[in-house]
């Protein structure tokens, strides 16, 4: 979805756990309406909406937006713990920060439970941490015309070599 790739990076957030939560909350129906009140495709809460921001909880850019700096702040406030978060975005963050726990909800469960499962992880990288540098790799012709590729420098004087950078990407 166009949408969710146009914020993800602005809200650090994998495009694939939004879409996972956009199909959980709405089934991708943007005038969704559940029985407590939330609205659109990301099933915000009036209250909520105002807070974010979003004027319109039906226009679908505004409803991801806000539904993704919601995810981002909770992120934020449970140290981005993915499963706090989600229960939190399902029954309230002052529930979750006062039990410190997913609430004894089945429906919070459930909803915790589908997230999850749908998008193939219970936790995240944390947000400040970097991932490792790719491998930088050496290639060279050895003396009977045999190209290597290896992630160990040569030894000086040995056959000449370049660096090329990650696998997979040239120079």
């Amino acid at each position: 979805m166009r949408i969710v790739e146009k914020y993800a990076p602005q809200f650090r957030l994998d495009p694939a756990l939004v879409q996972s939560m956009i199909t959980q909350e709405s089934g991708f129906k943007a005038r969704a309406v559940s029985s407590k009140g939330a609205r659109g495709l990301m099933q915000l809460m009036p209250a909520t909406a105002a807070r974010l921001g979003v004027r319109n909880s039906f226009d679908p850019e505004e409803n991801i937006r806000g539904g993704m700096k919601h995810m981002r702040n909770l992120l934020n406030m449970f140290d981005n713990d993915l499963v706090l978060s989600l229960a939190a975005y399902n029954a309230g963050e002052n529930l979750v920060q006062r039990t410190g726990r997913v609430p004894g909800f089945r429906e919070t469960h459930d909803y915790v439970r589908s997230i999850t499962r749908r998008y193939g992880r219970t936790h995240l990288v944390p947000a400040n941490e970097t991932p490792p540098a790719p491998l930088l790799m050496f290639k060279y012709m050895d003396r009977d015309g045999v190209l290597h590729l290896t992630n160990i420098p040569p030894v000086q004087g040995s056959e000449s070599s370049v660096a090329v950078g990650p696998p997979g990407q040239s120079p």
